[in-house]
């Protein structure tokens, strides 16, 4: 299995994006496991979700963590695989490319990610997009194909995560 994951690195985007860092207590946890339609809320959800800047090789980025409490220590519930890298005036945006060669086909993901920040309410998005193609075989199968696919491939699965700023 094969990863690309964009870090944007465009100083103006991240000069002018909003500060979406800090805890936040859920008010909406959906997922649609079978598409890319408005999805089922999530039981026994967590209660808070963190979004915690990070850096590396000198570029801001956003990853997401959910947590039992407002306890930055609680935040061991496991990350949504979000990583947002390019700022915007509204929010984060980012995408990640996996490609995986079997014996006779190239699985290709490509994930899709968008949080806005309206007041202190933040709105994370994420949409999985998955195609198997069998012409693809050995190096041919590669992340980069994902990437160029896109949001052109099927939608298989999309996550909503909506919460109010609380620290």
């Amino acid at each position: 299995m094969r990863l690309l994951f964009c870090l944007a690195l465009c100083a103006f985007a991240c000069g002018s994006a909003p500060d979406i860092g800090g805890m936040y207590q859920i008010s909406d946890y959906r997922i649609d496991h079978a598409g890319c339609g408005a999805g089922d809320p999530v039981p026994s959800a967590p209660a808070f979700f963190r979004a915690k800047k990070n850096t590396l090789l000198g570029h801001d980025f956003y990853a997401v963590d959910l947590c039992s409490s407002t306890d930055m220590a609680s935040c061991t519930q496991g990350s949504l695989g979000v990583l947002l890298s390019e700022g915007n005036d509204t929010g984060w945006t980012g995408y990640y490319s996996i490609s995986s060669a079997g014996q006779t086909s190239c699985e290709l993901i490509y994930s899709d990610q968008r949080a806005t920040l309206t007041g202190n309410t933040l709105r994370i998005e994420v949409k999985q997009h998955k195609q198997d193609d069998p012409s693809l075989t050995g190096s041919a199968c590669d992340p980069k194909v994902a990437t160029s696919r896109g949001t052109s491939m099927p939608c298989v699965e999309a996550t909503l995560l909506v919460g109010n700023r609380v620290m």
